[in-house]
């Protein structure tokens, strides 16, 4: 008696079916998140940009003149 040990290629053939479904299912879920995480994104640098701004008036006294950064 024989004692074949591994898997049969109708058992690989049905793991990569399940793989394949459940890839199928998720990608085009992350596909749509990615732009609400880019948008997110812009909005969290204006927020850190503007919060610059009120510590440069906190710690000058005033507004910066200009955003360049040759005369900062």
């Amino acid at each position: 008696m024989k004692n074949n040990k591994g898997f049969t290629l109708i058992e690989m053939l049905i793991v990569l079916a399940v793989i394949s479904i459940l890839l199928i299912l998720f990608i085009p879920n992350l596909a749509s998140k990615s732009e609400n995480i880019n948008e997110q994104g812009c909005e969290a640098l204006l927020t850190m940009v503007e919060n610059q701004l009120i510590a440069y008036e906190l710690d000058e006294g005033s507004k910066p003149d200009n955003l360049s950064a040759e005369s900062m």
